[in-house]
């Protein structure tokens, strides 16, 4: 019972969106969105990019560059569990998930969890070979810092030991 409970959140969010044909060629656009949590406050991302037809329209450069915004799960705030094993030699053993607004993580010294941010750049090319034919190659490169993960075990107790959702790691991906 002690691991039950009835969490919510509520968010509202807007955005708003442009696009201009700078040239028949060339288009520009600009996208941004803020969005309000009830738990987090408010969190703005935003998008430009743009694209660039030549050699009519057989060759299409295009790019964008954008933010981004994901508040942890509430599983990944309020989830507890506890699991009991027998041990050989050592008895009852617990395994436990504690939440990261636990008494217990307090106690570790368990910070609260943050948002995920990103940043996102995109580059690309296509061609039209022919009216059957399209060749296009794209770069992207994500970096996503504050990544939620879950933590390794640490000792809790004489009898057991805990993980929990963290913000520990910063991720990168490109391609």
């Amino acid at each position: 019972p002690e691991n039950s409970g009835i969490f919510n959140r509520y968010n509202f969010g807007g955005y708003f969106d442009v696009g201009y044909d700078v040239t028949k060629s060339f288009l520009v656009s600009a996208t941004i969105r803020n969005e309000y949590y009830s738990d987090f406050g408010n969190a703005f991302v935003y998008k430009i990019s743009s694209r660039f037809k030549t050699f009519d329209d057989q060759i299409t450069l295009r790019g964008s560059y954008s933010t981004g915004f994901k508040a942890p799960t509430l599983h990944q705030i309020y989830t507890q569990r506890v699991q009991y094993s027998f041990v050989p030699g050592a008895g009852i053993q617990s395994i436990g998930l504690i939440n990261n607004v636990s008494p217990q993580a307090r106690l570790l010294g368990v910070k609260p969890l943050t948002p995920e941010e990103s940043k996102n750049l995109t580059l690309g090319i296509g061609a039209k070979l022919t009216n059957d034919i399209n060749l296009t190659f794209d770069y992207y490169d994500i970096f996503i810092s504050d990544r939620i993960v879950i933590s390794n075990r640490v000792p809790f107790g004489t009898s057991g030991e805990v993980e929990f959702f963290t913000n520990s790691i910063d991720t990168k991906t490109s391609g």
